[in-house]
């Protein structure tokens, strides 16, 4: 007769009891539940604690002296850590953990660096959940990590909030113009004011993409001054794959030699970094066209700034309107992707 113990359970039975509930994953207890009265643990924390306390010198990196003390650890064993230290040890220890926050989970870290409860960070969840049209809850936060082509346990990481953030923002940017408004409309404007020339519009280009699609120019010609004034405003607009959420404006001069002024154009031309810059502007066909191309000698290989152009670029100063409208249409097919793809095979099936 086999050996009884705990009440006449035999061991062989005792332990096919708790592998089956550990396949199920509905097993009582896990390492990190243990992992307080274990000895390791208790020296990781120790360890930890003693770096939280160090008196640094200026060069020294706790962020760096931390992350190798738990570069090992899983995310639950230093979720279990950051919960059992001091407030005063908890809020270094997370601002210090870097990289290693990325993988904590979300709810669980928030509650503890805003003591926030956690019902609020599934509330901003959900909200950001619906806004990419996912439904709230845990069916929403399991479509969302699948689609990120990560393991959909229903708790959201740190970097997968991040991420679903990230999603809102570029999905729900505000169209932003630069451009005056006296000038809607027109292919340019070029017109002559007071003695001058004036074009205005915003430049597109010919060959490459530009740095500041958004952008606004006005161009101002004297003759007897001798020179053309471009004053220009660009907005500098993140890429779709940036984690940065705001626009900078930048504006500034340029002035360019005029080399020729009949009746119908005015031709402007500037040399700098081993290029050539061409301005015309033709009023017969109001066009205003600026060609960059190489002006390449021996001298340049000394000049750190210059760039050996591939081909000429050629800008064009167009309508600002719909050259601004067509690249926020374009930004826009961009950030479909990250909406729920579930819900656009329903409406497409629908229309079909």
């Amino acid at each position: 007769m086999s050996t009884k113990i705990a009440h006449g359970i035999s061991p062989l039975v005792l332990i096919l009891a708790v592998v089956v509930l550990l396949v199920a994953g509905r097993a009582t207890f896990s390492y990190s539940e243990v992992a307080t009265s274990d000895s390791t643990f208790t020296a990781l924390k120790a360890a930890v604690i003693a770096e939280l306390e160090r008196d640094y010198d200026f060069d020294y990196r706790i962020d760096i002296s931390l992350g190798e003390i738990l570069k090992d650890k899983s995310p639950d064993i230093v979720m279990q850590l950051i919960e059992v230290l001091t407030k005063e040890h908890r809020q270094i220890l997370i601002n210090n953990l870097g990289s290693l926050m990325a993988d904590l989970p979300a709810e669980r870290l928030l509650s503890h660096m805003d003591e926030l409860p956690k019902s609020a960070v599934s509330t901003i969840a959900d909200v950001n959940l619906s806004r990419l049209l996912y439904p709230k809850g845990d069916a929403g936060v399991r479509q969302f990590q699948s689609d990120l082509g990560q393991h959909p346990d229903g708790e959201l990481t740190m970097s997968q909030l991040l991420e679903l953030s990230r999603r809102v923002e570029k999905a729900n940017e505000t169209r932003v113009m630069v451009f005056d408004g006296d000038y809607i409309g027109k292919k340019p404007d070029i017109r002559f004011h007071r003695g001058e020339l004036v074009a205005s519009g915003t430049w597109v280009a010919d060959t490459i993409d530009l740095a500041y699609p958004v952008n606004s120019s006005t161009v101002r010609c004297r003759e007897k001054l001798g020179y053309c004034i471009v004053a220009m405003a660009n907005l500098q607009i993140p890429s779709i794959d940036s984690d940065e959420d705001f626009f900078i404006m930048s504006s500034g001069l340029e002035f360019w030699p005029i080399s020729s002024w009949t009746e119908n154009e005015v031709v402007a031309q500037r040399t700098f970094h081993c290029r050539i810059a061409t301005l015309t502007i033709n009023i017969g066909s109001h066009e205003v066209i600026e060609v960059h191309r190489n002006d390449w000698t021996e001298d340049c290989l000394e000049d750190t700034r210059a760039v050996k152009l591939p081909r000429p670029v050629v800008n064009r100063l167009v309508d600002g309107v719909t050259s601004t409208d067509t690249f926020w249409s374009h930004r826009e097919r961009s950030t479909e992707q990250f909406f729920n793809p579930r819900l656009k095979d329903v409406l497409s099936s629908i229309t079909e």
